[in-house]
């Protein structure tokens, strides 16, 4: 019953350093993403607001791109790891990632230093395309 056309069953342990890394392609994602986030921010903010607000701009544009880069550093960290590594980093990771993000969020809202609502437009324009690129390149990561 040893047919050398029939594939193995079993699967084979990767070594801890399988998987994706960050590498260039994931330098370009955050460069590519950056500059349509950037544009995204401005217009949103000058159609909602009706003017630039370049301090609160520049902060929500700031965060998202801070966040989608720490992003891809979870993710790459825990695409090298095995099945429950993975897990792990996946979650832990990206559950630290958020609780840091509200807790700016909230930061910058009771230091009263700008307006909130220009920062938080600005924030969810750059959120959204850095999510929409950080989806986009795991998909295509095996």
């Amino acid at each position: 019953m040893n047919d050398p056309g029939l594939k193995n069953d079993t699967v084979r342990a990767l070594p801890e350093t399988a998987g994706p890394r960050f590498t260039a392609g994931a330098v370009m994602t955050l460069l590519i993403s950056g500059i349509v986030a950037a544009i995204a921010c401005v217009l949103v903010v000058k159609i909602i607001f009706k003017s630039l607000m370049p301090f609160e701009l520049l902060a929500g544009y700031g965060l998202a791109l801070a966040n989608s880069a720490v992003g891809l550093v979870i993710n790459s960290a825990a695409m090298r790891k095995r099945r429950e590594g993975f897990v792990a980093w996946g979650t832990a990771g990206n559950v630290l990632r958020a609780m840091t993000v509200l807790a700016i969020i909230l930061a910058f809202r009771l230091s009263g230093m700008a307006r909130f609502e220009p920062f938080v437009a600005a924030f969810l324009a750059g959120y959204f395309v850095f999510m929409i690129a950080e989806i986009t390149r795991l998909s295509r990561l095996k």
